[in-house]
């Protein structure tokens, strides 16, 4: 008894150290913060109601002890993964509400059988046994992984082959915890699992905020000039630069806040076209760029099209959003020597592109004056 309550005290006692790390961490993602939380406090509160039906088991605390001990712990383990899975996707915690139905049914389920005994239930000996709807509870816990799995699995090509490893081993390792926990309930390992894998998720956000633009969710500036210098140890890659159309004025005359949804949009719309060949990075306020060793040039002419497309149905809801320029090049080592150099020619492409989209639209302007 000693040695599981000494494990299930740290696992408290480590989990309150991160509900506090997580919640001086200004960096985090609200929508990714709210439903974390929520998930290190249910897991603290389950590992101290396991350890009291653990203690009640062994003769410290009474049957009604026990009864509610397990009632919580069943009550609340399902919710864990659909928050997990709710800090990994794009939905608001609000706006997933549906996939808490069931365990929402099998926590009402788990507190009435603490009368009923329909998916547990507590001998006069103070042995726990399950119930014959227990497998309510285990179809609930079944939904739950499948939910945070399909979640992960949604958001894998937005990641690194490095970071998706990591991704599928956290979910693995939940999983397995959970399974092994229903399969043998005498292993006790469900919350060392929940806490050892929420640590993980912690150090997969930070390692994210590294990497990520928080406004744009793109690559940042930091590695952007990491995967230049290992672009210019290959063969060949493919560079394109884009700038948003007048950018300064939008912030001007409609504020910042209609500036960073337009950044949101664009950037949006570069990774949805550009991602499957490539890397997209936001490397400055209102620039963009796409590094890849894609160099197939009618490819790019159809992404180009598509990218184009998608603004224009934008600027015919909202005349007021901005268009996007660009500019890029090729390099080829044997012939170019240093991608600098394709850096430099993209980059020049992209401002000539630009002064060319403005003088066009002056002379638009000019036109439908007269």
């Amino acid at each position: 008894m000693g040695t599981h309550m000494t494990i299930d005290l740290l696992c408290v006692a480590a989990l309150i150290l991160l509900a506090c790390m997580v919640g001086n961490n200004e960096a985090m993602d609200r929508r990714k913060k709210q439903p974390y939380m929520f998930s290190i406090v249910l897991t603290i509160v389950s590992t101290v109601a396991g350890l009291c039906a653990y203690c009640a088991r062994g003769g410290v605390f009474s049957r009604g002890v026990n009864l509610v001990s397990n009632a919580i712990c069943l009550s609340l383990l399902p919710f864990i993964p659909l928050l997990l899975a709710a800090a990994f996707g794009k939905k608001r915690l609000r706006n997933a509400k549906r996939r808490f139905l069931p365990p929402i049914f099998n926590a009402v389920m788990s507190m009435s059988s603490i009368g009923s005994g329909l998916i547990f239930t507590v001998t006069k000996a103070n042995e726990y046994v399950r119930g014959p709807l227990y497998f309510l509870f285990v179809l609930t816990c079944v939904w739950g992984v499948f939910v945070f799995f399909t979640g992960i699995l949604s958001s894998l090509r937005h990641y690194r082959s490095n970071m998706r490893f990591s991704l599928v081993f956290l979910v693995l390792f939940i999983s397995c915890g959970i399974l092994l926990q229903l399969v043998v309930p005498e292993s006790n390992v469900i919350w060392v699992c929940v806490a050892i894998a929420l640590f993980m998720y912690y150090s997969f956000i930070c390692e994210l905020n590294i990497m990520f633009d928080t406004l744009t969710n793109m690559y940042n500036r930091r590695v952007y000039d990491h995967d230049v210098i290992r672009l210019g140890s290959q063969a060949y890659a493919t560079v394109v630069f884009f700038d948003v159309d007048e950018f300064k004025t939008i912030n001007d005359t409609y504020g910042h806040l209609f500036g960073d949804h337009c950044l949101e949009v664009l950037a949006g719309y570069i990774w949805e076209v550009f991602s499957p060949y490539g890397n997209c990075y936001r490397i400055g306020g209102d620039e963009f760029c796409f590094l890849s060793q894609e160099m197939d040039e009618r490819l790019y002419r159809e992404l180009f099209i598509k990218l184009n497309q998608r603004i224009q149905v934008a600027i015919a809801r909202d005349p007021r959003f901005p268009g996007l320029s660009y500019g890029s090049a090729h390099y080829i080592r044997d012939e170019d020597g240093d991608f600098s150099d394709a850096i430099h020619e993209a980059d020049l492409m992209m401002y000539e592109n630009k002064r060319k989209r403005k003088h066009e639209a002056e002379l638009g302007a000019k036109r439908a004056a007269l």
